[in-house]
């Protein structure tokens, strides 16, 4: 059992490590933003026994799935996972887990034929055995 969350947005560049010099006045806004969105969606699809679920297993393992918009270049799998990491905290959130617990595979990348921004994470909890 797994739960999907789809924000309609990409990570914006400036979040990636390979961005160069960064502010956190410039990128704070969009880092909030980003976190916003997965916590909000993530709690929409929540409830109490899901979310206990979640808070009871060993750990959770997020697969990232990334529609990217034409013109929009890919990056790669190590600045992907970096640039998402305000939106996994906001997963973190809305579960009521630490993100410690987190197991965040490579992200998948796609173009989107229609031209759209999209982000897809599959969200499931595991067990130890």
């Amino acid at each position: 059992m797994f739960l999907t969350v789809r924000i309609e947005a990409v990570a914006p560049y400036e979040l990636s490590p390979n961005a160069g010099k960064k502010s956190k006045w410039t990128t704070g806004p969009m880092t909030k933003a980003l976190r916003q969105a997965s916590r909000s969606e993530t709690a929409r699809q929540l409830n109490d026994e899901l979310r206990d679920l979640f808070i009871e297993c060993d750990r959770v393992v997020i697969r990232t799935i990334v529609w990217w918009p034409k013109g929009r270049a890919e990056m790669d799998g190590d600045n992907l996972k970096s640039s998402y990491k305000a939106a996994y905290d906001g997963i973190a959130d809305a579960l009521g887990v630490n993100d410690r617990k987190f197991l965040v595979a490579v992200p998948e990348q796609h173009r989107d034929p229609n031209g759209n921004a999209v982000t897809e994470f599959e969200v499931e909890p595991q067990w130890r055995e």
